[in-house]
């Protein structure tokens, strides 16, 4: 089984959530979230917009919109409201880097934070995931489906990572084992080499295999 490796987003979100003493999704909500970290929130007839206004923050959400839009356009919202308020409302040094991020990828993992989704136990099948994962973040199947995306790319990503890992983990143990600093293969024969001393030791591919 591999591990998850959280990105710097994903954990500063953790961290974030984490302060407001948030770690499940029923905890998700976007009156509560605002009113712990003092950001004005209003629903209107009109698109969803944050502002800043004599130092205070504040985010209009659309009332037409469905309870999943509107939970989205939340998490689109306070990326502009983290980006102006600075270290101010509760946010660890890292959301420094949010600057650079774009707010659809922010409200991504804000709406739906990996660190909850890591302690669920999914379906097996995509469409049942997906699904799942929208009615317990209260989300859209469309946002659903890139967050699950998006985590199976990352998944990938961390299997050629610890399999690289592995690889100069061996290579590591087979020059302390023959006492040598680096490595040639010729045709099927594997050089171990010492610098100033020349070749240290010679085995076969087959050799190689077996150790």
């Amino acid at each position: 089984m591999y591990n998850y490796s959280l990105s710097t987003l994903e954990k500063s979100i953790e961290e974030f959530y984490r302060q407001l003493d948030i770690t499940e999704p029923y905890q998700l909500d976007m009156i509560d979230i605002a009113s712990k970290i003092n950001v004005w929130l209003y629903f209107e007839d009109m698109s969803s917009r944050a502002f800043e206004r004599k130092g205070m923050a504040s985010i209009i959400i659309d009332q037409r919109l469905s309870s999943a839009d509107q939970w989205e356009d939340f998490g689109h919202e306070m990326a502009h409201i983290l980006r102006q308020s600075g270290n101010q409302i509760l946010l660890p040094d890292s959301f420094i880097e949010f600057q650079e991020l774009r707010a659809e990828n922010f409200a991504l993992e804000f709406c739906i934070p990996t660190f909850m989704l890591l302690n669920l136990a999914l379906p097996q099948s995509k469409l049942a995931t997906i699904k799942y994962i929208a009615n317990t973040f209260n989300v859209t199947t469309e946002l659903a489906k890139k967050k699950l995306a998006k985590m199976e790319r990352n998944l990938f990503q961390s299997k050629l990572d610890e399999q690289f890992r592995s690889i100069v983990d061996y290579e590591h143990s087979l020059l302390n084992r023959y006492q040598s600093d680096f490595t040639e293969v010729r045709e099927n024969k594997v050089y171990f080499y010492q610098r100033g001393a020349g070749i240290k030791s010679i085995i076969t591919k087959k050799e190689l295999v077996e150790c």
